[in-house]
């Protein structure tokens, strides 16, 4: 081969090299190393999702329920708003927590019994027939059942309001309330809820 020959393949070897070295240094260009070594890569962006939200708020919403504290001295009752009772704070506490939005805590403890509360109960329907008694407290008509519960020796008088509540509608949910405490401290607690159970209105 002539000596003219052996240069112009030199020079085509050369190019090919430096072409392949040039696409390697542009490479490594693209990549941005980090003190530890390693590789971050481009963000790939699925431009068909590109729109759907990242988060989304699942919270529950109830309706029809205000959650806010009270005066001392007013009961909600959570389940049946916009009821109310009076209580006195020197009597009672209200173990309430009004802010909760999935797990209605909602009664008043005795101060001075340890086992006696009132309760507020969700809608419920007892199986009929059972025995019950009809009782008047204030302007409030109650339809009661007596519950007893042997292993645990506690007692349990369920409320059912059924009449004379002005502006309350008695097809959305009759209010069911439960007294409740140990046999010993039964009698007790159940004329002392009784006042508070007299006080149900409508604001």
């Amino acid at each position: 081969m002539s000596n003219k020959y052996h240069f112009w393949l030199t020079i085509s070897l050369l190019c090919f090299l430096l072409g392949l070295l040039g696409g390697c240094v542009g490479m490594i260009s693209q990549l941005k190393l980090t003190p530890t070594s390693e590789i971050i890569l481009p963000t790939v962006r699925n431009t068909e999702s590109s729109n759907v939200p990242k988060t989304q708020n699942v919270t529950p919403v109830i309706t029809n329920t205000i959650y806010v504290t009270p005066p001392i001295g007013e009961f909600l009752l959570l389940w049946y708003p916009p009821l109310r009772m009076r209580y006195d704070p020197s009597a009672w506490i209200d173990e309430s927590n009004y802010m909760d939005t999935y797990i209605l805590v909602n009664y008043l403890q005795s101060r001075v019994l340890e086992t006696c509360k009132i309760s507020v109960s969700g809608p419920t329907e007892f199986n009929y027939p059972y025995e019950s008694d009809i009782l008047s407290l204030g302007k409030v008509q109650y339809e009661t059942k007596k519950a007893e519960d042997i292993p645990t020796r506690s007692i349990t008088m369920f409320y059912i309001a059924f009449g004379f509540l002005d502006n309350y509608d008695y097809d959305q949910a009759l209010p069911l309330l439960a007294v409740s405490a140990s046999q010993s401290e039964f009698n007790e607690c159940k004329s002392l809820a009784e006042q508070v159970l007299s006080t149900l209105y409508v604001p």
